[in-house]
């Protein structure tokens, strides 16, 4: 679904680890006039342990001002971040 496959990646890159598992949910429809999934919720962990989540759904409303963004919210023992995938510049 989308960026799905893209996000996966990175959070392989930021840990600088593979994945041990893998579990996976999807739904239909947040969109009724879609024939397609258009809601999923993923979950893996790396084999060090590091546990994530992509929440891939089409979930914003018709009104929201940017379609297909990616956020990604990294908790680490010291603190996080939040990136915008689609920014073009850098905010600290």
């Amino acid at each position: 679904m989308d960026h799905t496959v893209h996000v996966a990646d990175l959070i392989r890159w930021y840990t600088g680890d593979k994945y041990s598992s893998v579990y996976a949910r999807i739904a239909r429809n947040i969109r009724p006039e879609l024939r397609v999934e258009d809601a999923a919720l993923i979950m893996v962990k790396t084999r060090r342990g590091v546990n994530a989540s992509i929440d891939c759904s089409w979930s914003r409303p018709d009104t929201y001002p940017t379609l297909g963004d990616v956020y990604m919210s990294i908790f680490c023992e010291n603190g996080y971040m939040v990136i915008d995938a689609f920014r073009s510049n850098v905010q600290l």
